[in-house]
């Protein structure tokens, strides 16, 4: 029905691929198989487990190469090595709620619901964050990094005709451990100069090391 409304209103300039699953990894994966304007609806836990099974690790949402890598120190290759892991050792390496959702959720068993746009609570924070493609303790680098995801803020912020009350910064370093600080602003504010020139000042005395 989808499908059809999105080629009756505008033929052949919009389309998209279905995936139907009992879940969201499931259907997210199914969605990938016949593109472009496919669409697959695994019926079965059968057909959902032999697609997992052939599932390359980075084509599972939220696993990405860093993540991998790490995975395969552990001896896990692909999606069946990491559904046969045992739940010990996930937990071990990445803690209980990583490491039991990781298996959960390549093994279809991880069952998020969606919130419908209309439902989404208000938004009360804007944040920005990314991966950096190699370790570096460059702090120029860091800086120019910095600024693009301030200027992204700032740029939020406006759209939203928010003020910014509270800076926050946070840093992942390369052991995947999490350090930060954050400063409250005199005058809520939306300029993307003092919202970089707080964050900079920040990140001076963050421990990116860790």
């Amino acid at each position: 029905e989808l499908k059809f409304s999105l080629q009756k209103q505008f033929g052949d300039v919009l389309t998209c691929s279905i995936g139907v699953g009992s879940n969201r990894t499931v259907a997210k994966i199914a969605s990938d198989l016949e593109k472009p304007n496919g669409f697959v609806w695994l019926k079965t836990y059968q057909e959902e487990q032999e697609l997992l099974s052939s599932t390359p690790l980075t084509d599972i949402c939220g696993i990405g190469s860093r993540l991998r890598k790490r995975l395969l120190r552990l001896g896990i290759g692909n999606v069946q090595d990491l559904i046969e892991c045992p739940i010990p050792v996930l937990v071990r390496e990445f803690g209980p709620r990583q490491g039991r959702m990781l298996q959960d959720m390549v093994a279809g068993r991880f069952c998020d619901s969606l919130t419908p746009f209309y439902e989404q609570p208000e938004e009360k924070s804007i944040q920005r964050s990314t991966t950096l493609p190699f370790n570096t303790l460059d702090r120029d680098y860091l800086k120019s990094v910095l600024f693009r995801l301030c200027l992204k803020v700032a740029m939020r912020l406006r759209q939203r005709n928010f003020y910014a009350g509270y800076v926050h910064l946070w840093v992942r370093n390369q052991d995947f451990q999490h350090t930060g600080d954050g400063v409250r602003l005199l005058v809520p504010n939306r300029s993307i100069r003092l919202i970089y020139k707080v964050s900079e000042l920040l990140l001076r005395h963050v421990d990116v090391i860790g």
